[in-house]
């Protein structure tokens, strides 16, 4: 047992001293959010030893649709792309609207790499990010036909990585998302 625990704790060390300069940033929408999006692939990059930080259009305190509040660290405005190997959209019924802000589309595009959960594959399309990419998302009509307009290969699966670029279906795609995520900034 001591063994192990000995062994646990210098992997935990080594990852935060070797991961020290990887950081994701993740956005959420002013409204609407979906909280398990959020915190599940957070809290896995962290205990991997990787920073992470919540972005929105603004940094007051937001209600995610399933009742969690989170003060994002940064506003969008304030995020510098260069600082993060990944930036994330976070789903759910408000993400759709982030896609008509400037700041967020001109930062997606900036950013080493992106990925999106859910309805958060919207801004990436709009972005211009899914072009002859694979690609996955929540699914209705109305998303099918935008990844079909953005030139994305909408691939009917939980989680899709298509070079460094990471799309998942939804919220029951988030523990997959979160560890494919994971082994994707490890290896950027």
């Amino acid at each position: 047992m001591l063994p192990q625990l000995i062994f646990e704790s210098f992997k935990n060390f080594f990852a935060i001293f070797y991961f020290k300069m990887k950081k994701v940033l993740f956005v959420i929408a002013p409204k609407e959010f979906r909280d398990d999006e959020l915190n599940i692939p957070k809290e896995k990059l962290e205990r991997e030893g990787i920073k992470t930080e919540v972005a929105s259009l603004t940094k007051e305190r937001i209600k995610g649709i399933l009742g969690q509040y989170v003060t994002p660290d940064i506003t969008i405005e304030e995020a510098n792309p260069k600082n993060y190997e990944y930036v994330i959209i976070i789903g759910g019924p408000g993400a759709p609207r982030l896609a008509s802000y400037s700041a967020l589309i001109k930062l997606l595009r900036s950013a080493k790499n992106v990925g999106a959960l859910c309805l958060g594959t919207v801004v990436l399309a709009t972005a211009g990010l899914l072009e002859e990419k694979d690609a996955t998302t929540f699914e209705t009509p109305d998303t099918l036909k935008l990844l079909k307009q953005a030139g994305a290969h909408y691939i009917e699966e939980d989680v899709v990585v298509d070079g460094t670029t990471i799309t998942g279906s939804g919220p029951d795609a988030t523990r997959e998302f979160a560890w494919k995520l994971a082994k994707l900034v490890k290896n950027s």
